[in-house]
């Protein structure tokens, strides 16, 4: 019994790292949701959710973070000077830029826009 259920936790823990695989890939789409990732995998969301159960997070602050770490990459990427930082939120895939400031000065410590001139 015991090798059945390593067997199941060692699947679920390969199922999780291609959820978050594709959330990764999909996380600028500000319409990702619990329910569309789900789907792509044939899950419902509460199935989902207990996948991320496995890891350090939940689904909503594992897309969070990577929104974050995408927008973050942008701003000190020369090449993206031309955008402003609301953009930035958008095209990282915040819907809101008051969720996009907020969240960004909770996991950096500064805003934005300190972020780029730093």
């Amino acid at each position: 019994m015991r090798c059945a259920e390593s067997w199941r936790g060692r699947q679920r823990r390969a199922l999780l790292l291609q959820v978050q695989r594709h959330v990764e890939q999909h996380a600028a789409d500000a319409e990702l949701t619990p329910a569309t990732v789900a789907a792509a995998f044939g899950l419902s969301v509460r199935s989902l959710h207990a996948l991320f159960t496995l890891s350090d997070c939940s689904f909503q602050q594992f897309l969070t973070r990577t929104r974050l770490h995408h927008a973050h990459a942008l701003l000190r990427d020369p090449h993206a000077q031309h955008l402003d930082t609301a953009s930035i939120g958008f095209t990282a895939g915040f819907g809101e830029v008051s969720t996009f400031y907020r969240r960004f000065k909770q996991r950096y410590g500064v805003t934005p826009g300190a972020c780029r001139l730093a």
